[in-house]
């Protein structure tokens, strides 16, 4: 750690130094926070995304392995894997570049990074455990990760399953659209993943997180003394994208200004840096998503209809949970295995009771509502079954999930109150509305209203008379 304390003593992080020297930086920047008790994961994927700006294959292997370890300090087994995967692949190419007298030297000088104990590390932890039920209901084995890491054999997902297929290795701009917790960042990692530019990276940008000036500067960069504050030059998002793929994320957020410029590069390929005259141009392949309906915003001229067309060559729709009830099984079983590893505890079971009550509610929140009450419950629950009243976050199983329409006859008097506490959807037993209530009310709403007395006093209004 002396090695690493020196080197960022004397080395400064900005545009004067190489970009080579810069991704370093960021290296040691994330060795320095481990050593300091944190995991360093925000500077080990800076150090990853600078290394694969570069195009140092050491660099990069060196930030892939201290992405690795950060994630399997947080438990994200899963992830972690596939970076160990991707530093392995890079020591083969290593290594295979070195003549034969200097391969032993440089191997060794590459397991010091530490990639030999994280694999022997990811061999402790066993394969998915099946999460089942009790019995009579037969066992729900945790399902293995597609290609695409999409989760579900319905009908659904079989269909979004092939179009990414077809989808992916074409280099064309791709919208996707869905409700909010449909999973359309995870879409966008298997078209990048399927593409022909999988080796380049892949950048994010949440476009409804940043304010306009922050998000163009985000986007495209900006030079140094363009605003205050901008006291080095700063390479933009589209930029450390060259070479692979950005996703833009809540795109129908974004400002009328904001949406010129991004249709100057989906036409183009090019912009000026904030504060720059330099025309840069970049080759890279959009992804953009929304949970907002472009097609009505373009009507109300809230967004451009000409990046609307650029941006929907192609247009991905994601189904929302409650339209894919069958694959709940699966995903639970995914979602209780992860909790399970992140907490180092055995996986909860569902009960069949429980399996029913998530089977029931209309998730508007989609799959992220249903890994967060798989978590939630999880964490708090004293067994290993699942019950119903282990579920957190899910509305009172007494109740229904959206309460009956107001009868007419109720709207007309605001005053009156039932005392009734639940709802039915039946036509009487508790919580119903009283059939004396709405008798005879074909035309109550034609009645003239009456007086607070005979309000306060009659059960019911007598039909009008004419």
């Amino acid at each position: 750690m002396a090695r690493a304390g020196q080197f960022l003593s004397e080395v400064p992080d900005g545009e004067e130094v190489s970009p080579r020297t810069r991704a370093e930086r960021a290296a040691y920047e994330a060795e320095w926070e481990r050593a300091r008790g944190h995991d360093g994961l925000p500077a080990a994927r800076v150090a990853l995304e600078r290394s694969e700006a570069v195009g140092d294959r050491e660099l990069q292997f060196r930030a892939e392995v201290l992405v690795a370890t950060a994630l399997l300090h947080r438990g994200d087994v899963l992830t972690a894997r596939r970076h160990v995967e991707r530093a392995a692949s890079l020591r083969a190419t290593i290594l295979g570049a070195v003549p034969d007298a200097l391969r032993v030297g440089f191997g060794a000088q590459l397991e010091r990074t530490g990639i030999a104990q994280l694999e022997a590390r990811l061999e402790t932890y066993a394969a998915p455990v099946s999460v089942t039920t009790l019995s009579p209901r037969p066992s729900i084995a945790t399902p293995a990760m597609e290609p695409t890491g999409l989760i579900g054999d319905s009908a659904a997902m079989r269909e979004l399953r092939r179009r990414i297929h077809r989808v992916a290795p074409q280099d064309v701009t791709v919208l996707i659209q869905g409700e909010s917790g449909t999973g359309k960042e995870r879409v966008a990692e298997a078209l990048h993943r399927g593409s022909r530019r999988r080796e380049g990276p892949l950048v994010k940008v949440n476009c409804a997180a940043l304010a306009e000036g922050v998000l163009l500067s985000e986007l495209f960069g900006h030079e140094r003394g363009a605003f205050t504050g901008a006291d080095r030059r700063r390479r933009g998002r589209f930029e450390i994208a060259d070479g692979g793929t950005i996703f833009l994320d809540e795109i129908g957020d974004v400002s009328p200004a904001t949406q010129a410029s991004l249709l100057r590069v989906l036409q183009e390929r090019s912009f000026e840096r904030v504060g720059g005259n330099e025309t840069l141009r970049v080759d890279v392949r959009v992804l953009a998503a929304t949970n907002r309906d472009l097609d009505a915003m373009v009507a109300a001229r809230t967004f451009r209809e000409d990046l609307y067309f650029r941006l929907s060559s192609l247009t991905i729709k994601l189904p929302p949970l409650r339209e894919r009830r069958d694959d709940l099984p699966a995903l639970a079983a995914w979602f209780l295995e992860r909790a399970a590893v992140e907490s180092g505890t055995r996986p909860r079971r569902l009960t069949t009771a429980a399996l029913r009550r998530l089977t029931e509610h209309g998730w508007p929140g989609n799959v992220r509502e249903l890994e967060n009450v798989l978590r939630a419950s999880a964490l708090l629950a004293e067994t290993e079954d699942l019950s119903p009243e282990d579920l957190q976050g899910l509305p009172d199983v007494t109740r229904v999930t959206s309460p009956p329409a107001i009868p007419a006859c109720r709207r007309l008097h605001p005053r009156r109150r039932s005392t009734r506490s639940t709802w039915s959807t039946g036509a009487s037993g508790p919580g119903a509305w009283p059939s004396s209530t709405c008798a005879g009310r074909s035309s109550a709403a034609a009645s003239p209203r009456p007086s607070r007395r005979q309000e306060e006093t009659s059960p019911a209004l007598p039909p009008s008379s004419g």
